[in-house]
């Protein structure tokens, strides 16, 4: 089963997912960022500037497989595809 690390980049600030996670497909990938951005924007005080936002999703190689920013994520939600 394949690894995939969540890192969220914001202007200032960029924070490394040292874990990890084992999913089946990059389709659960996606899925679990777009979750993961939904709970991280809920939260003001540590991101103030969710708009600014972005995950990168890694393989466990090191190699970024999608950027999902966090504008997108709320428009999936509001498309019913989060």
């Amino acid at each position: 089963m394949p690894s995939y690390f969540f890192n969220a980049r914001g202007p200032d600030r960029y924070v490394t997912d040292r874990e990890g996670v084992e999913l089946d497909s990059i389709d659960d990938a996606r899925a679990l960022a777009l979750q993961s951005i939904l709970d991280l924007a809920s939260d003001p005080v540590e991101f103030r500037c969710a708009r600014s936002w972005a995950v990168e999703v890694m393989d466990a190689d090191g190699q970024i497989v999608m950027i999902i920013p966090f504008s997108q994520a709320a428009r999936a939600l509001v498309d019913g595809q989060a």
